[in-house]
């Protein structure tokens, strides 16, 4: 079987990622009686898995719009990739594509009657997109409500270089200068970007007279013909593969319902309106946002990461029955209908969740807060550490719950978590008061996410620091980490020998480094570490697993016995690091641990200079 693909693109512009890999639990079959053979049956029914996503967000989308700005070809291009990666893994010959599915959404700017189809809009956009669906982009080109392309949408497309052939010059843009001008530009601006665009648009027709036969004297006027034509050389540009070549999706292949709902695309295209949002204001500060015009911008701004579009990869060869699917029609027309459709799979408790609580929210987190007070101090304890405060409203600020399904743990809309792993070893300075330990910088490594012979596997190389940033695809996993750590006990301080290029190790032979089975191998049990924030048997836990982290204690800090364990750790801790008698270990460890980069002091075993502080009465 070959390896999962691990891919993880995530940034400003958007995200294209894997999801983590699912738990296939077996079938569970009763026998059937001879007198029922042919009647009775074992029922399965498949479950719908996403094992991917492409992120476009607002940055992609003017407000109040739908059409694609030229910045999003990057995460087109990095979805291409991935898809091609995911085409290799298939099963069967020829290898297909995995199909998808795209939804829309908008921000809670507005009424949902006003964002259902701007939602649907959105994801008719990326849809027409990826198939070069020229009438669809044609549809959303003339406009709805306060949907209207127009004019900017024609200077975006002519500010692009159109044609890029390969080894040779790009065509320069035919339009050079603003999309659209503030609305307090004078008339004077305004009618000299007008006559900019008619003299584009002209210029554009020149160029393109062959395909268009157009003849002189050519107009400004964008008709049909040279519309049609536009669009498809702007959907070339923003969506090709690594190569430079168009990476085109076909309807009837390549999408979860195959297309076979030719009018509204159900199951193919939906558009989630405001009732999915991945953030959410607290409501003192939306009632105030919302309280004077000039503040209105602030709060668009705000609320902007809800304005998105998310395509979710499916495995291979899962097709569904659009007339069973429990999405609606994303019709890009003005649909109220289909409002009652969606609040059919809303939560139980769904209106709730969108409503606006004491504190601000994210989709997925978890939050804890610690506010300070007039004069900017922290609440404390009575052994001065931060006092938290829980949110009382959580990270689940998505209404539809089929929807949530997909977006609970999808880095596109859950975001990335990271686990930051630093590995340090024993520097080998003298005199030993000075030893030190020093970041095992730059030393290779394989890292498996998982246990399973089809877990995710990566490969790379240790940061200058020693640092090795392990994205979270799963809340807890267990990971296998081998590192090149055993020539680096000698003197890790060492410059490495000159590299034989034929024996070159930091390059990979069929997708491994030739000596990784000789690494230093450790096991990771990752989300397992507890957060330090209060004083309760978590935190005291939280406590005896970064003692035993940084090696101190036995295995198991669960099970510490008190007096025999826990005491002789905190003792040793306190005494390697030189803490005095009254400071306070909790403090110290979270420093050490999460929030300081500095080596620690040695330990007094490797030096009878330093003397134990005596142990408490």
């Amino acid at each position: 079987m070959a390896n999962a693909v691990f891919f993880l693109d995530i940034g400003p512009d958007g995200a294209v990622a894997v999801h983590p890999e699912r738990l296939q639990l077996p079938v569970l079959l009763s026998p059937i009686p001879v007198e029922a053979k042919g009647t009775a049956l074992n029922t399965v029914r498949e479950p719908l898995v996403a094992i991917g996503c492409m992120h476009l967000p607002h940055h992609h989308f003017e407000f109040d719009s739908s059409f694609i700005g030229p910045d999003a070809e990057n995460r087109f291009t990095k979805f291409s990739k991935l898809m091609k990666l995911l085409q290799a893994q298939d099963t069967v010959e020829p290898k297909r594509l995995p199909p998808i599915s795209i939804f829309g959404h908008a921000d809670p700017t507005g009424t949902p009657e006003y964002n259902a189809p701007l939602s649907g809009r959105r994801a008719f956009a990326v849809y027409g997109l990826l198939t070069r669906r020229v009438d669809i982009w044609d549809t959303l080109f003339k406009g709805h409500l306060g949907d209207e392309w127009g004019r900017p949408a024609e200077r975006r497309m002519l500010g692009t270089s159109l044609r890029r052939p390969k080894g040779g010059v790009k065509e320069p843009p035919f339009f050079v200068g603003p999309a659209q001008l503030p609305k307090e530009a004078k008339a004077a601006e305004k009618a000299a970007l007008e006559k900019d665009t008619d003299e584009a648009i002209k210029a554009y027709k020149r160029a393109r007279s062959a395909e268009l036969g157009t003849k002189e004297p050519v107009s400004a006027a964008l008709d049909t013909k040279t519309r049609h034509l536009l669009f498809q050389e702007y959907m070339d540009v923003l969506c090709h593969d690594e190569a430079g070549d168009p990476f085109v999706l076909i309807a009837e292949q390549h999408f979860l319902a195959r297309s076979k709902d030719k009018k509204g695309l159900k199951g193919d295209v939906q558009g989630c309106s405001e009732f999915n949002p991945i953030f959410l204001l607290s409501k003192a500060e939306d009632d105030l946002l919302n309280s004077k015009k000039e503040f209105h911008d602030a709060r668009n701004q705000l609320y902007a990461r809800n304005r998105r579009v998310v395509a979710y990869i499916f495995r291979h060869g899962t097709e569904i029955d659009a007339k069973k699917w429990p999405c609606p029609l994303a019709s890009m027309g003005n649909t109220p209908a289909n409002l009652d459709a969606c609040k059919d799979r809303f939560w139980s408790d769904g209106k709730a969740r969108l409503e606006l609580g004491e504190d601000r929210r994210q989709f997925g987190k978890e939050m804890a807060l610690a506010e300070p007070d007039d004069a900017g101090n922290f609440d404390v304890d009575d052994k001065g550490n931060v006092a938290f405060r829980d949110v009382r409203e959580t990270g689940n600020t998505m209404a539809c719950r089929f929807y949530h399904g997909f977006a609970a743990y999808s880095p596109c809309e859950a975001g990335l978590k990271e686990w930051i792993v630093r590995i340090r070893i024993d520097g080998f300075s003298k005199p030993p008061a000075a030893a030190t330990l020093v970041p095992l910088a730059n030393a290779r490594f394989v890292l498996r996410m998982g246990e399973s012979s089809a877990s995710a596997v990566i490969r790379g190389s240790l940061s200058d620091t020693g640092e090795l940033r392990i994205p979270v695809l799963d809340p807890h996993v267990l990971m296998t980490l081998k590192v090149d750590a055993f020539g680096r006990l000698v003197d890790p301080t060492a410059p490495p020998p000159p590299a034989d290029p034929a024996k070159d190790p930091t390059k990979l032979v069929n997708g491994r480094f030739p000596d990784e089975d000789s690494f230093l191998t450790m096991v990771l049990d990752a989300g397992a570490l507890k957060v330090m924030r209060s004083a309760d048997d978590q935190a005291d836990l939280a406590s005896r697993q970064r003692l035993y982290n940084l090696g101190f204690g036995p295995n198991n800090p669960a099970k510490w016995n008190r007096e025999r364990d826990q005491v002789p750790a905190a003792r040793a801790y306190r005494a390697s690091r030189q803490l005095p008698a009254g400071a306070d270990l909790r403090t110290k460890l979270q420093q050490e641990y999460e929030l300081e980069d500095v080596p620690p002091p040695i330990d007094p075993e490797d030096d009878p200079s330093v003397q134990p502080p005596p142990p408490p009465p």
